[in-house]
C-alpha cells in the first residue's frame, strides 16, 4: 500500500512538473545566427526593460491584451519640426519653420496611447515640459486641425 502511494505521488509530481512552464500565446517564432538566438511570442505581460542606445528589449509573462499603433505621417511638408534635446530630463523644445502657427496643436501620450498632456503653440520653439512625468518613453505629435503632421519618440530620463 505505502508503494502504491509512493508511486503515485512520484507520477503526479513529475506529470505537474511538466505542465507547470507552458502557456498558450497567439504567435511566436525562435530566431538563431551564427553567435546569438532569441525566441518570443506575443502576449506577455512586461516585467523588466533592457535599453541600450535604439534597442530595446522587454522580458515578461502572459499577456491579456495585446495593443498595436500605428502612426500615419504626411511626407510632403515644405517646413521642418524638429525636438530638442532628445533624450530629456526636464524640458524640450518644439520648433516649427514656419511663420503661421495658429492652428498648431502638440499632444503627448504613454505607450499605452493614454494621452497625457496637449496644447496649442504660443512660442516657436516651444518649451514643453516633461517634469511632471515618470522616466520613460512618450510620444509627441504635432496635429494641425485634427491632422497629424509629425510623429516624435521623445525619451524621459
Amino acid at each position: 500500500m505505502i508503494k502504491k502511494l509512493i508511486l503515485l505521488l512520484l507520477f503526479l509530481s513529475l506529470f505537474f512538473n511538466l505542465c507547470a512552464q507552458e502557456t498558450v500565446v497567439p504567435g511566436g517564432n525562435y530566431h538563431q545566427n551564427i553567435s546569438e538566438s532569441i525566441s518570443w511570442s506575443l502576449g506577455q505581460t512586461a516585467i523588466h526593460t533592457l535599453n541600450e542606445g535604439n534597442n530595446i528589449i522587454t522580458q515578461g509573462f502572459q499577456q491579456s491584451l495585446l495593443i498595436i499603433t500605428s502612426i500615419e505621417e504626411l511626407n510632403d511638408l515644405n517646413f521642418s519640426i524638429s525636438i530638442y534635446p532628445n533624450p530629456t530630463q526636464s524640458c524640450i523644445n518644439l520648433k516649427v519653420n514656419r511663420n503661421n502657427l495658429e492652428q498648431f496643436e502638440y499632444t503627448i501620450a504613454n505607450l499605452d496611447g493614454k494621452i497625457i498632456k496637449q496644447g496649442k503653440f504660443d512660442n516657436n520653439p516651444l518649451q514643453i515640459s516633461f517634469t511632471e512625468f515618470n522616466p520613460a518613453v512618450y510620444i509627441l505629435s504635432v496635429n494641425v486641425r485634427e491632422k497629424q503632421l509629425k510623429t516624435f519618440k521623445v525619451i524621459k530620463q
